[in-house]
């Protein structure tokens, strides 16, 4: 029997609804409970409180802020919802193109190397591309005056949390998905000259192991706790903290910590600044 349109708008919000809170969205419960229970860790170790303290501030935290979570979460309902699909088909298409291009090339003899060594270059400068491209982006979003004016929009949030992720104007995406798929193409069409065995860059459920380190770590980063990684730690990878230094409204923290990975490009190209951050330290939220 045919569905009637009620019916097929219904199934195609369940199906979308499914996609925008599974593996490939920043809400998944299990990104959610991971980034929820390494700040509820932080918070008993840098404050000395027990689980249950932890649990309690947090939750009157962000009850205390609903109603800027409210308006977080509009943002990000209208992200997964309407705007998913053409950033992804973007994505897909502008990579595609990258990558195709550049086989197109004629080049000379090139080097053949073990499936497993072209696997694990492939994937490495794949996702530092990637990751590369983001930070240029992001740092083209504040120092460019009319992308400042689309990108202003996510620096308005007054209160942190993983719903200020998806607080975008709707163009943001597009460019920001736009240079990470560029990015994707031309490095691992470069690396296909270079290694013309072709050998793919390694999946994990269909996706890049840069992806899930996105994943992991973005909820944190928006997270109402300004989580500090060990030293160790943060001469790789993008601290909590360091990016609530990067919303703070202090002018010296202005123009500092554009990476959303790793660390060492803004280390490497002047934009790092690191101190520690209490709780209630900083203030966040760029006039409207």
């Amino acid at each position: 029997m045919r569905m009637t349109g009620l019916e097929e708008a219904g199934v195609w919000l369940g199906e979308t609804l499914l996609q925008s809170f599974g593996l490939m969205s920043p809400f998944c419960p299990l990104y959610l409970s991971t980034a929820a229970l390494m700040g509820i860790l932080w918070l008993c170790r840098s404050q000395g409180w027990s689980l249950g303290q932890s649990w309690h501030y947090l939750w009157n935290l962000c009850w205390q802020h609903r109603r800027f979570m409210r308006e977080d979460g509009l943002w990000a309902l209208f992200q997964l919802l309407i705007l998913r699909l053409p950033i992804a088909a973007l994505h897909l298409a502008l990579f595609q193109w990258a990558y195709e291009s550049l086989l197109t090339w004629e080049s000379s003899q090139g080097f053949y190397a073990a499936e497993i060594l072209e696997g694990f270059l492939a994937t490495l400068i794949t996702m530092l591309a990637i990751d590369f491209a983001a930070y240029v982006m992001h740092r083209a979003l504040h120092q460019v005056s009319g992308l400042w004016w689309i990108h202003r929009l996510h620096h308005q949030a007054r209160f942190l949390t993983p719903l200020s992720t998806l607080r975008q104007h709707p163009l943001e995406p597009f460019l920001l998905n736009g240079a990470r798929g560029l990015a994707a193409g031309v490095s691992l069409g470069v690396l296909h000259l270079i290694l013309p065995n072709g050998t793919p860059v390694w999946m994990m459920a269909g996706m890049g192991p840069g992806f899930f380190l996105y994943m992991f770590t973005v909820n944190l980063h928006h997270a109402p706790l300004p989580v500090r990684y060990p030293l160790w730690l943060r001469a790789v990878l993008i601290s909590p903290h360091i990016h609530h230094l990067h919303h703070s409204k202090a002018p010296e923290h202005h123009g500092k910590n554009f990476g959303v990975i790793f660390s060492f490009w803004d280390r490497w190209l002047g934009t790092y600044w690191d101190q520690e951050v209490g709780l209630d330290e900083l203030e966040f939220g760029v006039e409207a």
